[in-house]
């Protein structure tokens, strides 16, 4: 059950870091001579910029009963609707580290009902930490919480390898705490590579800026890549064959739609969406995601969390609640 809220507490900053890969990799094969210029300038400025502030919201939807662990009778076939919202800032200079931070909303029900607020932070060291606040005084977990909220825990990059579906890390030792830097070139050499440019759509206003709108195409074979540099990057070691067919089944069993915004004016990107299906017959919820931009080039060090003590130490505060 404790792996089932360490999931939950981290899922969040998992798919922010893939987002904005994602975004860094938008810009790459133009429609015509006119956007050729816009992307090839989006282009080069999202090369050279060292961070970027974001908004990020993402939406999707969890069976209760597949999260508590307990039967729920006609809450069973009911998949409730969750999303997450929050800024979120990352530092990825040439040659460095990445470091960032998030504060995120945890809220159900088309946002009327507060889940929980998920602070987060990565060092540019590779230390990662975690604070949870404003928990619900039943959260439904067979777990108690007393004692835990309001702190800080590190987490390693084999925490987050659990929420990765194509891997099975049931029978791993947790390695929470141990510090995984994660290199800023990286997510720089991503740019360009598995998605591109399609269709231009009708021109708009965000951000009180006059917008390009570009659906974009995936490629699923760059997209397996990625994802297998991202789970080796995370573990110290390359995946294996039988890792990477997992990974591409898990991606053909997906449809991915994206799209994004770029200004006419400065050719910045201001706005980044994704939406993941699974096909027809298979199992697995849909989300969107959803990241505006704000600001390039800020000063981005999140500081070390005072107190911060390991997950393992941390979940060993959550002593199972009686009678459930």
């Amino acid at each position: 059950m404790t792996n089932r809220s360490r999931n939950l507490l981290i899922a969040g900053f998992v798919l922010a870091v893939v987002a904005l890969v994602a975004i860094g990799s938008i810009i790459n094969r133009p429609s015509n001579s006119a956007d050729q210029d816009l992307f090839t300038r989006a282009k080069t400025q999202l090369a050279q910029t060292d961070s970027a502030t974001m908004r990020l919201e993402l939406e999707t939807a969890i069976n209760p009963a597949a999260v508590t662990g307990q039967e729920a009778g006609l809450m069973e076939s009911i998949n409730l609707p969750i999303a997450i919202s929050g800024p979120f800032n990352l530092a990825y200079p040439a040659g460095g580290r990445l470091a960032g931070e998030a504060d995120l909303d945890f809220t159900a029900g088309m946002g009327l009902v507060q889940l929980m607020k998920l602070s987060l932070r990565l060092t540019d060291d590779g230390a990662m930490y975690a604070q949870v606040q404003d928990l619900p005084d039943d959260t439904g977990l067979q777990v108690s919480f007393d004692g835990v909220e309001g702190g800080w825990f590190s987490f390693a990059g084999q925490d987050l390898l659990r929420l990765m579906p194509w891997l099975d890390m049931t029978d791993a030792e947790p390695v929470a705490g141990r510090a995984v830097p994660f290199s800023a070139d990286v997510l720089r050499a991503s740019v360009g590579r598995w998605l591109s440019a399609g269709d231009r759509q009708a021109d708009t206003t965000l951000a009180n800026q006059a917008a390009a709108h570009f659906e974009l195409a995936v490629d699923q074979e760059l997209l397996a890549d990625f994802l297998s540099d991202l789970t080796g990057e995370l573990r110290g070691n390359k995946v294996s064959v039988q890792e990477r067919a997992a990974i591409t089944k898990y991606i053909q069993s997906r449809q991915w739609l994206a799209e994004s915004w770029v200004s006419q004016s400065s050719g910045h990107l201001l706005m980044f969406k994704l939406g993941v299906f699974p096909i027809e017959g298979v199992e697995g919820q849909a989300f969107s995601l959803t990241l505006a931009f704000g600001e390039f080039n800020q000063s981005i060090e999140p500081a070390v969390p005072e107190g911060s003590v390991p997950l393992s130490t941390m979940l060993e505060k959550m002593p199972a609640v009686s009678g459930r």
